[in-house]
């Protein structure tokens, strides 16, 4: 059982595939199950997955507590961002495009995480979500068509249900404003020339 993360950044313990592994900041696990802790810090990273042998490790008794992402587009939607340690030219790029993208030509991390943390979650510490015009969007965005309705990835002129096993049968962009996950300065790092990492394989086109 692993602790997969949803474009809406919630949490839950079930078997499905990933990409990569990731983490928010520290421990938020205890006897191999999740505590009502969600994060511990405003560092919420991507990491990524090559030195991984044995996933069930990861709810060991000792380190941070790992969290697992179908892919880089529903990773930057809960809120995360790519790693400086071991996802190094991921951070780079990132950070590069989020500093022209959200005018802050010397934000260094911890800067860069407190706007991201502010943007991931609202007063309530729920997740925070915006509305724009879809047409407005880069490819890698996930969007709700309706309030909590479920989430779809944008892709090549297209919408794709996401499910925590990959994505449905493509629908055409109905055009008009939607309610967008994937938080506004990691999206304006998107415009601004971040490459979204590959797609777990679409089900269906």
């Amino acid at each position: 059982m692993l602790l997969i993360v949803d474009p809406a950044g919630q949490i839950v313990p079930q078997v499905a595939p990933f990409s990569y592994v990731g983490n928010r900041g520290g421990r938020i696990h205890e006897n191999r199950k999740l505590t009502r802790r969600r994060w511990t810090s405003d560092s919420w990273l991507i990491c990524v997955t090559n030195a991984l042998t044995d996933p069930d490790e990861f709810m060991g008794e000792k380190g941070v507590t790992d969290l697992f992402f179908l892919d880089e587009p529903t990773a930057l939607a809960a809120g995360h961002r790519p790693c400086w340690r071991c996802n190094r030219d991921r951070y780079d790029a990132f950070l590069d495009a989020f500093r022209v993208a959200n005018e802050r030509p010397t934000a260094d991390y911890s800067e860069m995480d407190g706007i991201l943390h502010g943007a991931r979650l609202d007063d309530a510490k729920k997740k925070r979500t915006w509305a724009t015009g879809l047409d407005e969007l880069p490819d890698g965005v996930i969007v709700r068509l309706e309030p909590q309705g479920q989430p779809h990835l944008i892709h090549a002129g297209g919408l794709y249900p996401w499910s925590s096993h990959g994505y449905g049968v493509r629908i055409p962009s109905p055009g008009g404003s939607v309610e967008v996950l994937t938080p506004e300065p990691t999206v304006k790092t998107m415009v601004q020339g971040y490459d979204v990492g590959p797609l777990r394989p679409l089900l269906a086109w």
